[in-house]
């Protein structure tokens, strides 16, 4: 079921669905500078004077106070403007009525690529949910410490992407995964789209495990909405401390995102079994039927997004670096 195209605003409209946007993009660029920012204006200048007490406040607030899902806030009229900006549109085969229905019994695993340097497609389809909740979304336990950013980003309901907070959390609820990580960000391109899938089995023993199935989503725009310096050096150090390490640009060469399409397809469930000790093939064999509904859902939905018309689908290779 496809939700309905969601291009028909005004420009004052995209414009202020750009703002919108880049609370998230520009909070995701500076908040790692602002800490810094504050700390060298008071130990090289004036101390701790009324300016530098009212500018280190924010952050000593969000070190103390923890953060908390706002969809509420996302379901205003300012926030709602960005699905209008980036042309918003989504494919649910695994429809809202089923997964309300389905959700009574099991819990799932959805399970997401690509990453990009941020999830702009994440961002709209949040926001195109509020004032319901979603499903919490894994993320490196470094995005829930950073002062500012784990509140701004925290209005999604984030959890940390460790085994066990996994674990825990599918106990009692659904989660967003996902899968490829930083990886992604660094090598696609406008000619070739690359996930790391090929060694990232851990979801499905993760799912097996724990009774919960695998819901192949597809977000694209995630790597076409902000242009990024690519560097090999980079990219290890944001897969070992799990941020984009980067400089990254959009309109402008701001921080604000390119007006370009984003597409949100969530497939059906790939009927992952129970099993408290799954072995090696039943784990492939379940891992290579996701893989599969990937691929599927890319090449038919590509032809909806202009970027991706004639960007290719790769798969990283079974020698390149294990990731668990």
């Amino acid at each position: 079921m496809a939700s309905p195209n969601s291009k028909n605003g005004t420009e004052i409209e995209r414009l202020i669905g750009m703002l919108a946007v880049g609370i998230f993009t520009t909070c995701y660029y500076y908040s790692t500078l602002y800490p810094v920012y504050c700390i060298y204006r008071i130990y090289s200048k004036s101390g701790f004077d009324i300016l530098n007490c009212i500018l280190i406040l924010p952050v000593f607030l969000s070190l103390i106070l923890p953060a908390k899902q706002s969809p509420k806030l996302l379901s205003t009229y300012f926030f709602k403007c960005a699905l209008k900006y980036h042309d918003y549109e989504e494919v649910n085969e695994f429809t809202d009525e089923e997964y309300e229905k389905a959700s009574q019994t099991k819990n799932f695993i959805f399970a997401t690529q690509p990453h990009g340097v941020l999830s702009v497609a994440g961002i709209c389809y949040g926001i195109s949910k509020a004032p319901k909740s979603i499903p919490p979304t894994a993320v490196a336990s470094i995005l829930l410490r950073i002062p500012i950013m784990k509140h701004v980003f925290g209005t999604f309901n984030l959890i940390d992407a460790s085994k066990k907070s996994l674990t825990e959390a599918l106990k009692r609820q659904s989660v967003v995964i996902y899968i490829g990580g930083m990886a992604e960000l660094f090598l696609s391109s406008l000619t070739e789209e690359k996930l790391f899938v090929r060694q990232r089995k851990g979801f499905i023993k993760l799912a097996m495990q724990t009774n919960a199935d695998v819901v192949p989503c597809y977000f694209f725009g995630n790597t076409s909405t902000l242009e990024v310096i690519k560097n090999k050096v980079l990219m290890n150090i944001s897969r070992t401390i799990g941020v984009s390490i980067t400089l990254f640009w959009g309109r402008w060469g701001s921080p604000f995102t390119l007006p370009r399409k984003v597409l949100v397809v969530r497939g059906r469930p790939i009927g992952v079994p129970y099993s408290a000790n799954p072995s090696n093939e039943e784990i492939d064999l379940w891992h290579e039927k996701y893989v599969s509904e990937v691929e599927r859902i890319y090449n038919q939905y590509k032809v909806r997004v202009p970027e991706y018309k004639n960007k290719c689908l790769v798969f990283d290779q079974p020698n390149e670096k294990k990731q668990k």
